[in-house]
């Protein structure tokens, strides 16, 4: 019926002004930042930079403010948010919305109905129990509902096949027109200047890291420059060549006539997510707004524009609407909400939303581009949620380019996620998939197909044809185990223990009886060297630098002591260093090491810092018999007596050069072979044909094996045991900080204090009794993020999990206050909607190989001097 209905009537944008937003030209303006697009986001960035006391703040934009995306927005607001980390951000913007009418004076249209999330099947209600159980150790209200519950707060909806919903309060809707004009009020009350058809004609670099911004009134010069333009965000850095990985959609919602059910009723409805047909549902007056994401193969990506470029003269356009497209949402709306089968459509909006390939920000400073760096220039683009982000957004990019560090942890919108590697094929495929994909189950772990195998390895063929599940890394592809039977193959998504068990649990039995390859060639790797070298490096890291031909575990701190990075440091010469850090931070670690490069003033004389990512492949080789696998491969000794644990050569292998650690994450025996990329698959192959000759049981080992075995060893991980919201005294990592350095080092003395002082929570290990399982209970593991309680109170959080296969042990990381955390106390762990008991560990579950070995040689000692 609605086809029929639809007159193609578009929405027009507001002809509202702002009296107080200046718009008189100035010229060759000093500014500590200069902040580029006057939509929600970048007035909030505006408004939050003024008032926290930066200076001679400008903002600019080309046409009005709210144009592009967020004048057209559908509004919602809402403290829900599957990521950890994000939740911040939605629970800060609508903390702040509350108050800006108090502190502005000006209106911003906010509702606040609640809302509620359905859930239509048995994998949905499982889906509400993992997110409300990571929802319960942070601030706000969140609860899940039962079907009778739902029917009273929302009286017009179809209850057939509902099973429960997470309930919010708080949620709801605001005008996106009115908080943008509000946040440009606040940010001009704390002396912003605001410049309207103002456009940032170009960007020009000075010696020092600071930027003239050309606009057509003159040139501005600012310390910093923030690019806020959203679709327009790829043009404005593209002229320093530099590719943002952003491409615009279309997204659609409709309004409908008023409603009469809707009418009578004495308080707004809650906003509805339907997530099974993927669609929301709000009140928008007397009548109701739908909007729908369709899935992949229907949706728009604008591809002319991502070529060619934004038309220069839009603004505050729309386009044509295509109903047939979202249909299928719209029948399964009015199945949903009857009432809404015989309301007539007002309007259909069909605007440009900007996304990045996994549907997430792009916050924060640009890393280095290939041979492209660009300081001091901040992005805050992509925000496909950029009503809920916008307040959020402002107080974290403010508090960053102020603080000279992020304020929390969200990793997971930092520009460093994607480098030269992202093409626009890879970045149009990839947002298809996530927009499609907008309502999925969020799973511990999702295996996305789209945009598969970007940096491909000489090993990957190899590999498959062997078995090897993949996961995706930052564009490499990663075995994450080895599939020895169909039922193997393909990762099963569930919050319970999935298919790649069995394989995991045969992977660790090679490693730990035998010798295991792993294929690390995902690790990030740089060369630093120069006469200032060490001395760099000993001021960027709170543990010693190694001396010549040895390795150590070095972490960077920021100024407030929190963790920004674990690196594995060896010293080739006193001069010269292989760093290497994980797949993820090879350009989030690089941008921090060359910004103090620049603050410190070394010259590329005194240091040299180049990344050897994309030209280094690696291999583990883990088990007893790795020493007499590799002992065959090499005519250097690598025996622990010529070679001891954490020593570093290099040495052919087989006749390959190759990089050689004594070291494991595994715990056990090992050895890393760093050899040229397009070397990798000779030296597997060599290893494979070596453990022939030899008679040796040589096993493929993915990475997950690698994972359930540094769990029993008590190995942190970087982004989840320790990140930029952690100190590394609270993560346990006192042995590798050297409180007192003579060198000093960033963030040591907020080390001091936190020693002083002693750290308020503690990661500890938890013995989790779930196997076998209680009746009617599935066998599940924790995977991070979950609520711990003690004593009916939430008291913590796991920060990962696993089972280890080869103590028997479910496992689990978790900071606790630290008065909790004594050994052998007992904690709950909320799983899926259940508690389960756990027990507390400081100490690992299983010893690693090298510490069994003087553990046994000092028993021999002590059994020879009792004989």
């Amino acid at each position: 019926m609605w086809r029929s209905l639809v007159k193609t009537r578009r929405l027009a944008p507001p002809s509202r002004s702002l009296a107080s937003v200046a718009s008189s030209p100035v010229v060759d303006t000093e500014s500590d930042v200069v902040i580029v697009g006057g939509g929600v986001v970048g007035t909030s960035i505006a408004y939050h930079l003024a008032k926290y006391g930066a200076k001679n703040v400008i903002l600019l934009e080309k046409t009005e403010l709210t144009a592009g995306s967020t004048w057209h927005a559908a509004g919602l607001v809402t403290y829900f948010n599957p990521g950890i980390n994000l939740k911040k951000f939605h629970q800060y913007s609508l903390d702040l919305y509350k108050t800006l009418y108090e502190e502005t004076g000006a209106s911003v249209g906010l509702h606040e109905p609640g809302s509620i999330r359905i859930c239509t099947t048995p994998q949905r209600m499982d889906e509400a129990k993992y997110q409300q159980s990571r929802q319960n150790w942070h601030p706000g209200y969140q609860k899940i509902i039962t079907p009778e519950e739902i029917a009273v707060l929302h009286p017009l909806l179809n209850m057939d096949g509902i099973l429960g919903g997470i309930h919010t309060k708080g949620d709801g809707h605001i005008d996106p027109y009115s908080v943008t004009m509000a946040l440009a009020k606040g940010a001009r009350q704390h002396g912003t200047t605001i410049l309207q058809h103002t456009p940032a004609l170009s960007l020009h670099e000075r010696a020092d890291g600071s930027w003239d911004v050309a606009t057509k009134h003159g040139t501005l010069h600012a310390k910093t420059v923030v690019n806020c333009t959203g679709f327009w965000g790829r043009e404005l850095i593209e002229q320093l060549g530099v590719d943002l990985p952003l491409v615009s959609i279309e997204h659609q919602y409709v309004i409908t006539n008023s409603i009469p059910d809707v009418q009578a009723l004495p308080s707004e409805l809650p906003v509805i997510r339907d997530l099974e047909n993927s669609y929301y549902l709000r009140q928008e007056r007397t009548g109701m707004l739908i909007g729908p994401y369709e899935e992949a193969a229907k949706m728009q990506v604008r591809l002319d524009w991502q070529a060619t470029g934004v038309p220069p003269s839009f603004g505050k356009e729309l386009f044509p609407s295509d109903v047939d497209r979202i249909f299928p949402h719209l029948e399964a709306a009015m199945e949903r909400m009857p009432s809404l089968a015989d309301a007539g459509i007002q309007n259909v909006t069909c605007g440009p939303i900007c996304y990045a390939p996994d549907a997430l920000p792009i916050v924060g400073p640009l890393p280095r581009h290939g041979s492209k760096r660009l300081p001091n220039i901040f992005v805050a683009n992509g925000m496909s949620y950029g009503i809920a982000h916008g307040g959020g957004c402002g107080d974290y990019v403010a508090r960053w380019i102020l603080d000279g560090e992020p304020p929390y942890d969200l990793t997971e919108i930092d520009p460093s996620r994607y480098g030269t590697w992202t093409t626009p094929a890879y970045v149009a495929e990839k947002a298809r998939e996530s927009y499609g994909d907008n309502n999925l189950i969020t799973h511990p772990y999702i295996d996305k197909k789209r945009g598969r195998n970007m940096r491909p390895t000489s090993l990957y063929t190899l590999l498959r044809q062997k078995g090897a599940q993949f996961g995706a890394h930052a564009g490499w592809e990663v075995p994450h185990w080895f599939a020895a039977t169909p039922d193997e193959q393909g990762h099963e998504a569930s919050f319970y223990r999935t298919n790649a068990f069995a394989a995991v649990k045969r992977e660790c039995h090679v490693v730990m009886e035998h010798v295991g390859i792993t294929d690390l060639s995902a690790f990030s790797t740089y060369e630093v060297s120069g006469p200032r070298a060490r001395h760099f490096l000993e001021s960027l890291c709170a543990n010693s630098i190694p001396e010549t031909g040895k390795v150590r575990v070095c972490h960077m701190l920021t100024p407030k002591a929190k963790v920004m990075a674990e690196l594995t440091i060896s010293a080739i010469a006193d001069d010269h260093f292989y760093v290497v850090t994980g797949s993820g931070s090879e350009l989030h670690d690089l941008r921090w090491m060359e910004s103090y490069l620049d603050e410190w003033q070394y010259s590329s004389q005194d240091v040299s810092l180049r990344n050897t990512s994309d030209d280094v492949g690696v291999l583990g080789v883990a088990g007893p018999d790795a020493e007499i696998l590799l002992q065959h491969l090499t005519r250097t000794d690598v025996s622990a007596a010529t070679f001891p644990f954490m020593h570093f050569a290099t040495m052919d292998v087989a006749d390959v050069a190759t990089r050689v650690m004594r070291l494991s994450f595994t715990g056990e025996l090992g050895f890393e072979l760093h050899v040229p990329l397009n070397e990798v698959a000779t030296v597997y192959k060599a290893l494979w044909a070596a453990g022939d000759k030899l008679g040796l049981r040589v096993g493929d080992v993915g990475t997950w094996a690698v994972n359930a075995m540094r769990l029993e060893k008590g190995f942190r991980v970087w982004g989840l045991d320790m990140n930029k919201d952690t100190n590394p005294l609270e993560a346990g990592l006192g042995f590798f900080v050297k409180v007192n350095k003579k060198t000093p080092y960033i963030g040591q003395a907020a080390v001091q204090q936190i020693a002083k002082d002693g750290p308020a929570r503690t990661l500890v290990m938890l013995d989790v009794h779930n196997d076998p399982p209680k009746p009617g209970h599935r066998l599940i593991d924790a995977a991070g993020n979950e609520a711990v309680w003690s004593n009916g109170r939430v008291v913590g959080n796991t920060t990962c999990g696993g089972y280890g296969h080869i103590v028997g042990k479910s496992i689990a990381f978790a900071y606790v206050p630290t008065e909790l955390a004594v050994p052998g106390h007992s904690v709950d762990i909320e799983l899926v909607g259940h508690l389960y008991k756990a027990t507390i560990a400081l100490e690992p579950f299983m010893d690693t190989q090298p510490t069994r070995v003087r553990k046994e040689l000092k028993k021999k000692k002590a059994q020879a001097i009792v004989g």
